[in-house]
């Protein structure tokens, strides 16, 4: 009943369920392992009442254009629902906070999502898809940090997409928001950053755990992350960033009213899902603490309460 009320309260966001996803979503919750992982969180995307929130938790999402940034706060959110066909353009232009409540019999979490635009943006025809350089927007989602008065972030995901596989480009973007975030951070400050791969709901488990045996032997990446170039050479006690994986309902699938299509997508979304949140819901992360100024004449966006209620009434 918890579940069914959170999916309500999301239903305006992202395409209609229609019947073919409904079906499909019957059929996947059908089998105890995948329901039971549906049902271990519950998302509101309107934080409820009650319960009192115990913790908070901020995460930000970064990386190149169109790689799903947007998209994987939907399917945390909502996992039933289609994307929209897809766009020549980003549609996110300027970073904005999206906060969600994760509850779980024990606790609830507050999740403020910061989404940001994406680097190597196309260029228009017009002012509206005008392309900015990659600097212009590392210093527009550092400005948003410092003018939203954000201290602290838990988790940084770099978020990527291989479906032509280890392009130069990710790595290059990603390699310039990791050394952002490092520039712009308190000394010593220890980072909680994880690789979020999207795009990955064909993709059966031993698919992805491959992909992901692929990313941690690229020598671009162990570069990237001060480690020695082969894993075989000893890490020094570093490890390689978490690998995570998402996925959503294709439109093309839905719009084909494929059910056993959006079923079998559906299957790995919905245990994708489940990692993703067991993960930014861990207690191991630590935040990273950031001192980023505001420039003169910015104002503050909504701002984000980094207490819990328990913590702000003592």
């Amino acid at each position: 009943q918890q579940q069914d009320s959170a999916l309500r309260q999301s239903a305006e966001h992202g395409q209609p369920a229609g019947a073919v996803v409904e079906r499909a979503r019957e059929l996947v919750l059908q089998k105890p392992g995948l329901r039971s992982q549906f049902n271990e969180y519950t998302v509101y995307e309107q934080i409820p009442a009650q319960p009192v929130v115990t913790e908070a938790r901020n995460v930000i999402f970064v990386g190149r254009s169109r790689v799903g940034k947007s998209t994987v706060v939907d399917t945390l959110i909502n996992p039933f629902r289609a994307t929209g066909a897809l766009s020549f353009y980003s549609q996110t232009r300027d970073p904005f906070l999206h906060t969600i409540q994760v509850t779980t019999p024990e606790r609830a979490i507050n999740i403020n999502f910061i989404d940001t635009p994406g680097l190597n943006e196309r260029a228009g025809s017009d002012d509206a898809h005008s392309a900015r350089t990659n600097q212009s927007l590392c210093d527009l989602i550092m400005s948003f940090i410092g003018t939203a008065g954000v201290t602290d972030i838990h988790l940084i995901c770099l978020v990527a997409s291989f479906e032509a596989g280890i392009s130069g480009d990710d790595v290059a973007v990603i390699e310039q928001l990791y050394h952002e975030f490092q520039k712009n951070s308190v000394p010593d400050s220890q980072f909680q950053f994880c690789l979020l791969v999207t795009r990955c709901e064909r993709k059966q488990p031993a698919k992805r755990r491959e992909l992901g045996a692929q990313i941690r032997s690229a020598p671009e990446f162990r570069a990237m992350f001060g480690l020695p170039p082969s894993a075989s050479d000893g890490d020094d006690g570093r490890a390689f960033p978490p690998i995570l994986f998402t996925g959503s309902v294709a439109h093309d699938d839905v719009e084909r009213n494929d059910t056993g299509a959006v079923q079998k997508t559906l299957e790995q979304i919905v245990s994708m899902r489940y990692e993703l949140l067991r993960f930014i819901t861990a207690d191991c992360h630590q935040p990273c603490r950031f001192e980023i100024k505001p420039k003169i004449g910015e104002s503050a966006p909504a701002s984000i309460s980094l207490e819990s209620e328990s913590e702000s009434e003592s």
